[in-house]
């Protein structure tokens, strides 16, 4: 792989924390939940100035659109979706207008909970963003995504602005048929795949193997969230900076196995989704250098 490595602006601009988390080399940043448009015009003036490109995962501006939650319901009930396409669209056209390259949503949501697996070490920030698929048409589900994607691609042809799909929880249903018919059909839209996640699944769902769904979704991977959580501490914040030595025997993520699969796609937008202040400057470094090293096939 070919990693255009960023780092995240998440609720506020702090320019210390970012000199300390930008290293040279780095192609940008990912900004999401600032507290309001004019700061979202200060990052776009300091990406512009030192030369970086920058996406936006959805909300640009938190708590800005009533009745829509952190992650919109794009295949939710009715008026959720018409709620959630408005927000999306606005949200895409003042992206655009500021120089971002892309606007990131989770896919699905409501995310699908599979009854009789042990969902406690999930964090849902918002009541209603995850429900029982028994109480669900899964025929039902295949329409909605189908109508979700179809609405995005329209948007972002006509907006000028590329829509990244993360996933979220993944059914079965989602892992085995919907997402790679999905991103099949709709080429224009990338994919955003969160190591985070794929750990927290994994121990989840004894289905899901994280390698297998990496693989079956390489060619359409665009974007990577790198992060990693020791099993039982998700609650607490997670989002731990990806190191050698945080082994799966002690309940981290096999990060290791993860990038090796991913330095199979061609180029990628990889953003240290992680809380820097977790760990040493140095270790930091470590980090940056060792997550490269791997995905570069080194």
């Amino acid at each position: 792989m070919q990693p255009g490595l960023i780092v995240g602006i998440y609720g506020t601009f702090r320019r210390e924390k970012l000199i300390r988390e930008l290293k040279p080399g780095f192609a940008g940043v990912e900004v999401s939940c600032l507290p309001s448009l004019e700061e979202a015009k200060q990052v776009a003036a300091f990406a512009e100035d030192n030369g970086l490109q920058f996406g936006v995962h959805f909300p640009l501006v938190k708590g800005r659109y009533e009745g829509i939650p952190l992650h919109p319901y794009i295949t939710g009930r009715h008026e959720e979706r018409l709620l959630a396409f408005s927000a999306i669209e606005q949200d895409m056209r003042d992206a655009k207008e500021l120089g971002a390259s892309y606007l990131l949503l989770h896919f699905p949501k409501p995310a699908l909970l599979e009854p009789g697996l042990d969902w406690s070490d999930w964090r849902f920030p918002d009541q209603g963003e995850a429900i029982w698929a028994s109480d669900y048409n899964i025929v039902d589900e295949r329409a909605l995504a189908f109508s979700a994607f179809a609405r995005l691609f329209k948007l972002s042809k006509e907006i000028g602005l590329s829509i990244v799909l993360e996933h979220d929880i993944t059914h079965p249903v989602h892992y085995q048929q919907i997402l790679p018919e999905l991103f099949a059909a709709f080429p224009g839209i990338g994919f955003c795949i969160d190591t985070g996640r794929l750990h927290m699944q994994e121990h989840t769902d004894p289905g899901f193997s994280a390698i297998e769904f990496i693989n079956r979704m390489l060619p359409y991977i665009t974007n990577v969230h790198l992060w990693t959580v020791r099993l039982g501490q998700n609650k607490a914040g997670g989002h731990h900076p990806l190191l050698p030595e945080l082994k799966p025997e002690e309940g981290w993520g096999d990060m290791a196995a993860y990038l090796s699969v991913l330095s199979g796609v061609e180029q990628a937008s990889v953003l240290f989704e992680h809380r820097a202040d977790l760990v040493s400057a140095d270790d930091l470094d470590r980090c940056y250098q060792w997550v490269e090293s791997v995905l570069r096939g080194e």
